[in-house]
């Protein structure tokens, strides 16, 4: 039996190695050129213009690739974000996370009540059956729901709450439906076949007793990242990735196959509602899915303003979707105007990034209008994501101000790709300049995070930049190419960004 084990790694690694072979030669001796200080440069260039995570505040090295956290932050959020955003520097081929979580103390028996309020408010969590204990800031997480990512989303509320240092997730989930071990496999290829988050051409697939291996090669520490998550299909118990290793050459497009050949809408409308099933946020609805020459219209009702949200998010991540059109309705028992001021208020002072900012709510039937200053446009749109997860929010209307707005006007845009199942609407803005830079210094700028991002091929993205106005243009392959472009020219300095890339 072992004698066959090594034999199928053989010719598994042989198999890798002869397709990557002829695209790769030259990739691969870049690839050594990238040396740990340049990683670390990169990864520290990165978290200082991000607003989301106290840069000044993290320490940064590398080992063979291997990026090392360590230093500490005012919560769990901004420590799993400045991992998310390591992860996403083109050479990173793992984040060991070593980072402390300093946070204001707060009592067990009133932070244990707080991660419970915050589970039973969340309009998808409030019907888990969760249990908790609070220990010193740590909150363990006990009980049963009924799929990986149910168990995830719970974890992630949690982490919302103020005081929160660590989660330790003991919830067990249980499949209402028994899947073998050749449907899993199946379904976990299927699922990364449909998904623009991993480019799975060099990925190996096996299950056995419900533990899936992914073996192979990926482009990024990220799309590793992606695809344990992605691969948690229906029946899957546990994803071991050990064996999936990162190389950047692995981006390259003449091995995606025919990952992103056209696809009838048929084959995309399936795929959108395969997606649709593994998120907790979405799958309790009905929602129609109409495709039409790959543009998708979503239709149907659900309950809150979150949900409508991430299922825009969900299809637009699939293989073949080129716009996405969301007409779902957002048909909540709407309570009284004053509960729901209350009700969001409350919401802002759990959350750990906005609660010290005095933020005006008001509403009028459902809808809700935020008023006041923070300092950054994450923070901004951190504010309206929060509002649009409490029951009973229709709609939201930011008038939120964003401090020093010379440095950051004309900035109405925010995509964030580090969280697969987040969606933070408009207005983001970065600080990367505090003196005039030229035209040719924005260009050289957003060239270098082109170079830098795993999730982009520089060589199919044209740039100019006119008195700080950035105009792209090109061919990519999906939407999230796209705006990840836009976000890249966003942090490379440009003012204003004319995205002119077209999908293919």
């Amino acid at each position: 039996m072992n004698y066959m084990k090594t034999m199928k790694n053989i010719f598994k690694t042989v198999f890798i190695l002869l397709l990557a072979l002829g695209a790769t030669g030259a990739m691969a001796q870049e690839e050594e050129k990238i040396s740990d200080e340049r990683i670390t440069t990169a990864v520290e260039t990165e978290l200082i213009i991000r607003d989301d995570v106290p840069s000044y505040m993290i320490d940064v090295s590398t080992y063979e690739g291997v990026v090392t956290l360590a230093g500490s932050v005012p919560n769990i959020l901004a420590k799993d974000r400045a991992a998310a955003i390591a992860r996403t520097i083109k050479g990173v081929r793992a984040v060991v996370n070593e980072i402390d979580v300093r946070t204001p103390d707060v009592e067990d028996d009133e932070l244990k009540e707080q991660v419970k309020e915050a589970l039973l408010n969340d309009p998808a969590t409030d019907s888990y059956e969760v249990d908790v204990e609070a220990n010193n800031g740590v909150i363990d997480l006990f009980g049963k729901v009924e799929s990986w990512h149910e168990k995830q989303l719970a974890e992630d509320v949690v982490k919302q709450v103020k005081g929160v240092t660590a989660v330790e997730n003991n919830i067990a989930f249980e499949y209402t439906v028994n899947r073998p071990d050749p449907e899993i496999k199946k379904g976990v290829i299927r699922a990364l076949d449909n998904s623009i988050m991993v480019d799975n051409s060099l990925i190996d697939v096996s299950v056995k007793n419900g533990v899936v291996e992914l073996d192979g090669i990926v482009g990024s520490a990220a799309e590793k990242y992606e695809a344990a998550v992605i691969a948690h299909t229906t029946g899957v118990e546990n994803v071991d990735t050990t064996d999936l290793k990162v190389r950047y050459w692995a981006r390259n497009p003449n091995l995606r196959k025919d990952k992103y050949s056209e696809k009838s809408d048929e084959a995309i409308e399936e795929a959108v509602k395969d997606a649709f099933w593994y998120d907790p946020r979405v799958n309790s609805f009905d929602i129609k899915v109409i495709v039409k020459d790959a543009n998708v219209t979503l239709k149907g009702t659900v309950d809150n303003l979150k949900a409508k949200r991430a299922a825009k998010r969900t299809a637009r991540n699939v293989v073949g979707v080129t716009m996405v059109t969301n007409l779902i309705k957002v048909r909540p028992e709407v309570p009284a105007d004053v509960e729901l001021i209350n009700d969001v208020s409350h919401a802002l002072l759990m959350d750990p990034y906005v609660e010290r900012f005095e933020i005006d709510v008001d509403a009028v039937n459902g809808i809700v209008y935020l008023d006041g200053e923070v300092d950054s446009y994450f923070e901004k749109s951190q504010a309206e994501d929060i509002t649009s997860r409490v029951y009973g929010v229709v709609d939201v209307k930011n008038y939120l101000n964003v401090r020093d707005a010379y440095t950051m006007q004309n900035r109405d845009y925010y995509y964030d790709y580090y969280n697969w199942n987040t969606t933070y609407p408009k207005d983001y803005g970065i600080t990367l300049y505090s003196h005039p830079v030229s035209d040719d210094e924005i260009k050289a700028s957003i060239e270098n995070q082109f170079w830098w991002s795993p999730f982009i091929n520089e060589d199919d993205i044209k740039i100019t930049v006119d008195q700080g106005v950035a105009t792209l243009s090109g061919e990519v392959e999906t939407i999230a190419e796209r705006e990840m472009a836009v976000q890249n020219a966003y942090e490379g300095g440009a003012s204003v960004v004319i995205n002119n890339i077209e999908i293919y």
